[in-house]
């Protein structure tokens, strides 16, 4: 088994495309709905969160904020995703280490993740 990424992201087309891209990367996955069910629930820490920012419940901007300052995942790589105009600006002010806007180019976005958890894989993936 490869690291582990948890993914939060409401919609189920996106979950899909996200899981099974990563899945093929070599990563094991766990994907949530909603932060919502991350915070609620004992879910082992991840070498990686990637969230998406538009969620139901609390959005990923904050959600990200509180897995920053919780000592347990404090020094787990977060990534933002979505379509928020700005993110890029926005992220930091959530403490979040890398953020990519929608729509995303797959191989872009496993590339970003290696560079977070500190390896390179070469992907050849179409964009989302």
């Amino acid at each position: 088994m490869g690291e582990r990424i948890v993914v939060v992201e409401d919609d189920q087309d996106i979950q899909y495309l996200l899981q099974d891209t990563l899945s093929r990367a070599g990563y094991t996955v766990e994907v949530l709905p909603n932060g919502d069910n991350l915070i609620n629930r004992a879910v082992s820490t991840p070498d990686l969160f990637l969230l998406d920012v538009n969620l139901p419940g609390i959005n990923g901007l904050e959600l990200c904020r509180f897995l920053k300052l919780n000592a347990v995942t404090k020094n787990v790589p977060v990534i933002l995703v979505s379509a928020f105009p700005g993110l890029r600006s926005v992220a930091p002010k959530y403490y979040a280490d890398d953020s990519l806007e929608k729509p995303f180019n797959f191989k872009n976005l496993i590339n970003v993740i290696s560079k977070h958890l500190g390896k390179q894989k070469d992907v050849g993936m179409a964009s989302a």
